[in-house]
């Protein structure tokens, strides 16, 4: 009686399994990931490209366990070919992505540069561009969490030097009638 299972081509696709790499995050959490998505980052690649034998390759990177699943999710969806309709969809996700807590903004910024990402770094600086253009220094530091610990002799010196930075401070005056 012939037998009913899969041709032996097919039965090996199935049982190849996806490589994986261990990347070890700055504060010592392990994240297993698919090597194609994490080859997106030239760091990773290259040390991927590196590692000789046949365990999956552990890499230490500089970046938290709280911002690497965001970069992760990045890789993800990015991961495919980019048909003008994947990279609408593409555009489509960026643009929420990015709408994360600004405090996460410049900890993705940091790891996106640390991991040579420079779609993700460029997404992400224009979005705090957007946030902080036509606001007052004290609208952006408030917008990005910056505390303002400059003396007011500090300040007053600065608006001396470079008042256009100041300019949306500076009340309207009434023009002469």
């Amino acid at each position: 009686m012939a037998s009913m299972d899969a041709p032996e081509e097919v039965k090996k696709k199935k049982k190849k399994k996806k490589k994986k790499v261990n990347l070890i995050s700055s504060d010592g959490q392990r994240f297993e990931v698919d090597v194609d998505l994490a080859e997106q980052s030239p760091i990773i690649s290259t040390a991927v490209q590196q590692h000789d034998g046949d365990d999956p390759p552990t890499i230490s990177i500089n970046v938290s366990s709280e911002i690497l699943p965001k970069i992760i999710d990045y890789w993800e969806t990015h991961a495919q070919e980019e048909p003008e309709s994947v990279r609408k969809k593409n555009e489509l996700w960026d643009a929420e992505f990015v709408k994360m807590d600004t405090p996460l903004l410049a900890p993705v910024i940091m790891a996106a540069n640390y991991l040579e990402m420079t779609e993700l770094v460029d997404i992400t600086c224009q979005r705090v561009a957007d946030l902080i253009k036509g606001k007052t220094i004290e609208e952006m530091h408030e917008i990005l969490g910056i505390e303002n610990n400059l003396t007011k002799e500090e300040e007053d010196e600065l608006r001396q030097q470079i008042p256009w930075a100041f300019q949306d401070d500076v009340p309207d005056e009434e023009p002469n009638a």
